[in-house]
């Protein structure tokens, strides 16, 4: 594994595998340590349960594979009240057939050794089995949901299930109505512990509707709702409030024309389940699709921030992600374009709020960015859409690589230290201290150079060099 951190692009900690990454989510432990899962692609058929642990500054702690011989891909992780953590996802075990799918959940220790792993077939031994999303109550036992599929007819159910502290299944509910596909994709907790789960109805011939469902505790199903257009609503995210009332996240299409697309807000009722209002998410381009929104938060002051990808110019295939930040009437308290695009082979899928109000964004990096079919990435912002500013870089105390001099005028040599290495550069990025790019140079004639800032004002910058043997250092150089 290789890794990289640093000022280059503040706060963005690269981690490649030597095969496929596919992050899915995140999450800040207790100790302020940050936990991004996923799946590890091998060949077709057979992936990983994968997890990556890294303190609050990005550097490297362990990495774990989990799951069985074939299809393993993990969706939802966790942290108890001992600090233990629970994963959530989809096995086929010993069989390479997606149709022999079911639902696993593993309880690892702070360390990530295995205490228990279990695989549950709910209900009709016939459908697949899949967990999207787990929560953790209080009493340390889980919730979970996703669905319950027939390859017969390419139907699912919706799937909610809670298990002990051990794993072992207290209850489950099936969501099934007639003529219609329904999986859940989130599950939330209200102060109550109540259980709050989201997902989406294909109706044939129809639509696509948004699905809100309570239960409490016990498993007793309180409510279902459904809120749909007359095209399609796709749900993105659900959060609780702090007067007892959910914020449902939508995508909602009002017409054929792709660009009526837009996000929405809408609260609703804990108690009832119905709309109390809708508020529309300020619409900064003419494409405002919300379905490939990476999530939204509520911060502490109330305030709502929303990433997503937005295809800025339309029919230009390209993903431009936006952090949206307003307060809970709509109103906006700052928009800002991200220096992310699917250009560059950057998609991100999923995002968590820290305890200071930092945002956590993890994601991918596909093929010639990380000289393998692709590595996870992570990034850390201000609420502001700020990188944080704060500077690392682990694993460089081998000084083979040298950077000198520096303290520099702007004239700043690299080399290896002579007999450490012979490594090819394929391209070196120099970023600012607020993660601009400065200067960009693609396969160097040498190993050994000059890189002249002489223009570039007084600071701190950050020169990643990336090697053909897919290697990657950062080296930061103080320009006075």
């Amino acid at each position: 594994m290789t890794i990289l951190y640093g000022h280059a692009q503040p706060f963005i900690q690269s981690y490649l595998h030597e095969y496929g990454w596919n992050a899915r989510d995140i999450t800040e432990l207790e100790n302020k340590d940050i936990l991004i899962g996923g799946s590890k692609s091998f060949v077709i058929g057979v992936s990983k349960m994968n997890v990556v642990r890294v303190d609050s500054l990005g550097n490297f702690i362990w990495n774990r594979e989990y799951g069985f011989n074939f299809g393993n891909t993990l969706t939802s992780v966790g942290e108890d009240s001992e600090q233990n953590i629970l994963l959530g996802g989809t096995t086929t075990g010993n069989q390479i057939s997606v149709e022999f799918g079911k639902s696993i959940l593993l309880k690892v220790d702070p360390q990530g050794d295995t205490i228990w792993q279990k695989v549950y077939q709910l209900g009709d031994s016939t459908k697949n089995n899949s967990i999207a999303n787990i929560k953790i109550l209080s009493d340390n036992s889980i919730v979970a949901v996703g669905n319950r599929r027939d390859y017969s007819n390419w139907m699912s159910q919706g799937n909610v299930f809670r298990v002990d502290t051990d794993g072992n299944l207290l209850w489950f509910d099936v969501q099934n109505d007639l003529g219609t596909d329904i999986s859940y994709q989130e599950v939330i907790l209200d102060a109550e512990e109540n259980i709050y789960c989201l997902g989406k109805i294909n109706i044939p011939d129809r639509s696509v509707d948004v699905i809100v469902a309570k239960y409490n505790k016990a498993g007793t199903k309180l409510w279902v709702k459904t809120f749909g257009v007359p095209l399609q609503d796709n749900p993105v995210s659900l959060l609780a409030l702090d007067n007892g009332n959910i914020l449902v996240n939508m995508s909602r299409q009002y017409d054929l024309n792709p660009s009526s697309s837009r996000c929405d807000i809408m609260e609703i009722s804990s108690v009832t389940g119905d709309s109390l209002n809708s508020t529309p998410v300020p619409v900064y381009s003419d494409f405002e699709d919300c379905f490939s929104a990476v999530g939204h938060e509520m911060l502490s002051d109330n305030s709502m921030v929303i990433i997503k990808g937005t295809e800025r110019i339309q029919g230009q295939n390209i993903l431009h992600y936006e952090m949206m930040h307003f307060d809970r009437q709509g109103e906006e308290i700052n928009h800002k374009w991200l220096p992310f695009t699917t250009a560059d082979y950057t998609f991100w899928y999923t995002m968590a709020k820290t305890s200071d109000d930092h945002l956590l964004i993890a994601g991918n990096k596909r093929a010639d960015t990380c000289a393998t079919s692709s590595c996870l990435v992570l990034v850390k912002l201000t609420k502001e859409g700020d990188f944080v500013s704060s500077i690392n870089i682990p694993n460089l105390s081998k000084d083979e690589f040298l950077l000198f001099p520096n303290p520099s005028n702007g004239i700043v040599n690299y080399k290896w230290q002579s007999g450490t290495g012979t490594e090819q550069i394929a391209s070196y990025q120099v970023y600012s201290s607020t993660g601009q790019l400065i200067h960009f140079e693609k396969n160097p004639q040498r190993d050994s150079g000059v890189i002249d800032l002489a223009n570039a004002p007084p600071g701190i910058y950050v020169i990643r060099f990336l090697f053909k043997s897919g290697r990657e250092i950062a080296k930061r150089v103080v320009v006075q």
